[in-house]
């Protein structure tokens, strides 16, 4: 066996083994060791075909949420008992499962996890069809292969011609670096500096970084990039995932067991409650965390070196008290520009070896909502089509038919926007609340006023008075010329 490989399994073993005691003594022992694998294929990913960085995809995302459940929830997680092996868990492989997936297993859950959630289809690292694969597979291109695919000739009724744009090497499905972002130009700018005065006085932590804005435009990018520049662990709870108080608690604790400089990121601050974003306050001014257990007993556990980051959506929602801790370092993110999307689009099928025309990167920028999770949502479901199909190259006719399926039209407009559209457009009262607007469109109210509606006001279909909820002019106009028209 190879020096490489014997080192992984190794480390595989060695976690869990660690992880099989399930005493948290041994975290860091195993996140040590799994970071080191999820480096070891990483790395063995760029001599792949497509569909050995598929698994390769599988796995370090695999790799990844462990990790995160080992973060908050310690090693008797039962997301960690089934990675290792120790239980079976609905809807998860263990890591050996994932290394038996044949290519026609990686295909079919590859489609299973679109219909699914499509932020949650792997995606492989970047490689653009080297040699045979390296986990059993073999090379996927049109050269390799041949290809399935029915394509209109030159000459023929329903022919377009498409220049594509070719793959370039190196580019990543996410940016490695402050200096590979794109966008948010003001805030990286500054990022930077701060982080170059931190290099120089050998320091491995910033000043406490808040950052506004709507959803999908790269706060947690930006908090992953931050620690990675400082080279230090980045650690990221997600306060609108858990209502517990003892979640962020045992998420703090861990981290201060650790004793290693990190990022500590809170993402949708404004879902911990007013004790919760208290209970900070002390951990930014004194570097220590206190809490009462529930016997009342106090404990103060120290995290000596560490950047603070917060994200939300709702700054109204955030103590002024936690806003001035980070008053040197506060941003409110921009939404992207056409050009920024086109270039996001282009670098992102780059990293999956994908070719694409201008004219499918137009499609994609007009429908994306300038999201970046919409953007990858669409470039991961495309990479579907494009594996199935067994080619490269993303057509227009693909691009086509991947939104037709989803539902989403020219400006990212989906169904259940139109039927939110079409329900105020019918309200004789001229108003309605947030409460009955999501009923009469069968929506949760919380999924209503953050996932559907800022986008509805951004473009101008929707406003919010103090009577509730209305359609202006221009949503009116939408739907007399694409709703009611066309009887949808």
């Amino acid at each position: 066996m190879p020096t490489a490989e014997k080192m992984w399994l190794t480390q595989f073993i060695t976690a869990r083994n660690a992880a099989k005691t399930e005493d948290n003594a041994n975290i860091v022992v195993v996140k040590e060791n799994l970071n080191g694998l999820k480096e070891y294929i990483e790395f063995i990913s760029h001599e792949g075909s497509i569909m050995d960085r598929v698994k390769c995809g599988m796995l370090i995302n695999s790799i990844e949420d462990v990790i995160r459940a080992i973060v908050t929830q310690g090693l008797s997680a039962s997301k960690v008992k089934a990675f290792f092996g120790f239980e079976n868990l609905d809807n998860s492989d263990s890591f050996t499962d994932i290394l038996k997936k044949s290519e026609k297993d990686i295909v079919e859950d590859i489609v299973t996890r679109q219909e699914k959630s499509l932020d949650r289809v792997p995606v492989a690292p970047p490689v653009i069809y080297p040699a045979p694969g390296i986990l059993g597979g073999y090379a996927t291109s049109p050269e390799d292969r041949g290809s399935n695919v029915d394509i209109n000739k030159k000459g023929e009724k329903g022919y377009i011609e498409e220049t594509p744009i070719e793959p370039v090497k190196g580019s990543q499905l996410s940016p490695n670096n402050l200096t590979e972002f794109i966008g948010q130009k003001h805030i990286v700018t500054r990022i930077k500096a701060e982080l170059a005065a931190a290099k120089k006085l050998n320091s491995k932590h910033i000043d406490n970084v808040l950052l506004f804005g709507n959803r999908g435009l790269g706060k947690t990018t930006l908090m992953q990039l931050i620690a990675k520049e400082l080279g230090v662990e980045c650690h990221i709870f997600d306060a609108s995932a858990s209502k517990s108080e003892a979640a962020i608690r045992r998420f703090l604790i861990n981290i201060g067991r650790s004793e290693k400089p990190a990022v500590i990121g809170i993402d949708e601050l404004h879902a911990l409650s007013v004790a919760e974003q208290t209970a900070l306050l002390g951990l930014l001014s004194s570097r220590v965390y206190s809490y009462l257990d529930k016997n009342g007993v106090a404990h103060r556990i120290p995290i000596d070196e560490f950047t603070f980051i917060g994200a939300t959506t709702d700054s109204d929602k955030i103590l002024p008290t936690l806003k001035d801790r980070c008053t040197n370092l506060t941003f409110y993110l921009k939404d992207y520009s056409h050009e920024e999307l086109r270039l996001i689009f282009i670098s992102k099928f780059n990293a999956c070896g994908l070719k694409v025309s201008e004219e499918v990167i137009a499609m994609c920028v007009d429908r994306c909502r300038s999201s970046i999770r919409e953007a990858e949502a669409f470039i991961k479901g495309m990479m579907t089509q494009a594996i199935n199909r067994e080619t490269d190259t993303v057509t227009q006719d693909m691009a086509k038919e991947y939104f037709e399926e989803r539902e989403i039209g020219e400006m990212g407009i989906t169904t259940k926007d139109k039927e939110i559209i079409s329900t105020l457009y019918a309200d004789s009262a001229g108003a309605m609340s947030a409460e009955t607007l999501a009923a009469r469109v069968h929506l949760d109210t919380k999924i209503l006023t953050g996932e559907f509606e800022p986008y509805l006001i951004k473009i101008g279909f929707v406003a919010i008075s103090s009577r509730g909820r209305n359609i202006t002019d221009k949503g009116r106009d939408y739907y007399k010329t694409y709703i009611k028209k066309l009887n949808i």
